[in-house]
């Protein structure tokens, strides 16, 4: 009887020996399983939250290229309704100064009649009056050269500090002229386009942006304009005056601008 006892302890000892070993094989299985799990993982870029990132940069770029653009082209319009503005103020002030003829020519008339009667006072005229000159080259501030039915007085041509911050020019001077037309025709005469500027050294200067009485002046009337020009050089220069006519002739000045 010991002995089958004996035998029975031994067959236990040997199936709790044999289940905890497989115990522990299959534990230390499972912790291999989930270490190699761990060990192996998705490269970054082939997670969904990188391409996510990536979308919203994307977005973020365009929209910040299209709100850059859209700004600079709104710069630019409203440098353009600017530069608009200040042509149709101009425009309408040019048009409220036209004054009819009808009795200053009578006047202009009588004082030309006046001078011819009275070659002594013509002589004598002070640098305010206007004097018509012989012809139309190398006139001089205040006098009047005329061309067919078109009469130009220059009445001033000096240099100005002003200048257009609308514009890139970057002019070294800036020569403004006023002068007085006189459209005894029967048809409209375009203004502002009809000049010329040569400096000393004979190079013909850029007309500048800034506050031109560009207009039509009709028939019968009288109109004072401004024009600006640059000036690279001073000194000696030769102001033309070409009306829209078919004679192509030019009302010439010369003035020395210091």
């Amino acid at each position: 009887m010991s002995e089958e006892k004996e035998k029975r302890k031994r067959k236990k000892k040997h199936s709790s020996t044999s289940s905890s070993s497989s115990k522990s094989a299959s534990t230390s299985k499972k912790q291999k399983n989930s270490q190699n799990k761990k060990a192996v993982k998705k490269p970054f870029y082939k997670e969904w939250w990188f391409w996510l990132v990536i979308a919203i940069v994307i977005v973020i770029v365009v929209i910040g290229v299209l709100l850059i653009r859209s700004i600079m082209i709104d710069d630019q319009n409203e440098n353009v309704a600017l530069e608009e503005t200040s042509m149709t103020m101009d425009k309408s002030l040019t048009t409220s100064s036209s004054i009819p003829l009808l009795a200053s020519s009578s006047s202009t008339i009588a004082n030309q009649n006046s001078e011819n009667t009275t070659p002594e006072s013509s002589s004598t005229s002070t640098s305010g009056e206007n004097i018509s000159a012989t012809n139309n080259n190398n006139l001089t501030v205040g006098e009047r050269g005329k061309i067919e039915q078109v009469q130009y007085t220059l009445t001033s041509a000096t240099l100005t500090d002003e200048r257009n911050d609308l514009t890139s020019k970057k002019p070294k001077h800036v020569l403004k002229i006023d002068y007085t037309i006189e459209n005894g025709s029967d048809e409209d005469i375009p203004t502002g386009f009809d000049i010329q500027v040569f400096d000393s050294a004979g190079t013909e200067m850029t007309h500048y942006p800034l506050g031109d009485t560009n207009s039509f002046i009709s028939p019968g009337h009288i109109n004072d304009m401004s024009a600006y020009f640059e000036l690279d050089t001073l000194g000696k220069t030769e102001i033309r005056f070409i009306p829209d006519t078919n004679s192509g002739e030019a009302v010439t000045y010369q003035v020395d601008v210091q």
